[in-house]
């Protein structure tokens, strides 16, 4: 029988908005509410407004050497196929990219929303266009950069490990940071951590280092352990990268549950370390006082808006990974306050108090991001 009737509308769409239901307008009355994107299961019965179809104009998608694949709106497009889709209408599109390669979107015609994000949105033109999914590989390798090379522009370099590919630039401190978090065992490593590509003085196996993920369920302290984190901070504009608990971080070097020591070694790439973390002298203190980035908007920003693009990428604690999206943890080589002697000293940025605290106490056993800097 009906329901709803002069309280409520409910009005199905063409869009499938999960694998039970599809997305349909709701209005609700005596609440003045509006939903445009509600889900009800399909079995449902609602009421039904068309609209008229627009013209419609041929897409060529095109990729080169580099891209995997395409995909419009979760379909596979092959390279130089023509798919038809009406003007103006609003598209999901998606590449998968080769390791070591940089890759963004360009058009003929028609709107992209973000150029440089693998999954974005395209709107088709009142014209027919060509989409394509350009790649270029680094050649650039971030273990044999030298000072002269980073500049205050920013620039992409390539980890020799695993072929991931990175942007440095060097920011108002002088420092020469990665603008991105480390995330460094994502995809298994073919290859040791030795001191000639990781800031190391003797050698962690890649089946050792690789065998800390499965370990990730533990919340051991004295095993290293890591989690990749799936997503782009929607501010800083850079991915969530991979937390390391300070066993991982210290590549196996500090793994006791009591310590008074600073690390020294870490798995930065060779040649870069992690930033000292003291409250007022440490190096992410020296940053966040610099004019250019002293305030929680300034650290947030996009490289491109002149910030320091720090993610809020959360921690792995004894739940699992937590606060994503709220708050960004950073691991620093100086260790805490004696008198909480489990952990290291970190960058804290927090979105619910728009704060940014530089040498927070936390214990090693939660997992943080990292960002590296070049040593002078």
């Amino acid at each position: 029988l009906p329901s709803y009737q002069k309280s409520g509308g409910l009005y199905w769409s063409s869009t499938r908005g999960n694998n039970t239901g599809m997305n349909n307008l709701f209005l609700e009355s005596d609440m003045d509410y509006v939903n445009p994107t509600d889900i009800c299961n399909s079995k449902e019965r609602f009421a039904i407004r068309c609209v008229a179809k627009r013209p419609s104009y041929n897409l060529t998608v095109t990729y080169n050497t580099g891209i995997s694949s395409v995909q419009v709106d979760g379909s596979v497009v092959q390279n130089g196929e023509t798919i038809s889709l009406e003007e103006k209408s609003y598209h999901s599109i998606t590449m998968t990219v080769d390791a070591g390669y940089y890759s963004y979107w360009s058009a003929t015609s028609g709107t992209i929303s973000s150029n440089e994000d693998l999954a974005t949105a395209y709107t088709m033109s009142s014209d027919n266009a060509i989409l394509t999914a350009n790649a270029s590989y680094i050649d650039t390798e971030i273990q044999n950069l030298s000072s002269n090379n980073c500049t205050a522009t920013a620039s992409r370099v390539r980890d020799n490990r695993d072929n991931h590919v990175y942007i440095i630039q060097r920011l108002a401190d002088d420092n020469c940071w990665m603008m991105e978090n480390l995330d460094l065992g994502r995809t298994d490593l073919t290859t040791d951590l030795t001191p000639s590509n990781t800031n190391l003085t003797s050698t962690v196996t890649a089946s050792t280092f690789n065998g800390w993920k499965d370990l990730i369920n533990s919340r051991t302290y004295t095993v290293g352990q890591l989690l990749p984190l799936d997503g782009i901070d929607s501010i800083s504009k850079t991915p969530y990268g991979t937390v390391y608990n300070y066993c991982a971080t210290s590549a196996g070097t500090i793994c006791t549950e009591s310590y008074t020591r600073d690390m020294t070694n870490d798995i930065c790439p060779a040649g870069w370390r992690l930033p000292t973390g003291a409250v007022n002298t440490g190096e992410f203190a020296i940053l966040y006082s610099k004019s250019e980035y002293h305030s929680y908007d300034k650290m947030r920003a996009p490289i491109a808006d002149g910030g320091a693009a720090f993610a809020l990428a959360g921690q792995l604690d004894s739940y699992g990974s937590a606060s994503k999206g709220s708050t960004g943890y950073y691991w620093s080589s100086t260790h805490g306050p004696l008198s909480n002697s489990t952990g290291g000293n970190t960058l804290r940025i927090e979105k619910s108090s728009s704060a940014v605290y530089a040498g927070t106490g936390i214990i090693g056993s939660v997992g943080n991001s990292i960002r590296c800097i070049l040593k002078s």
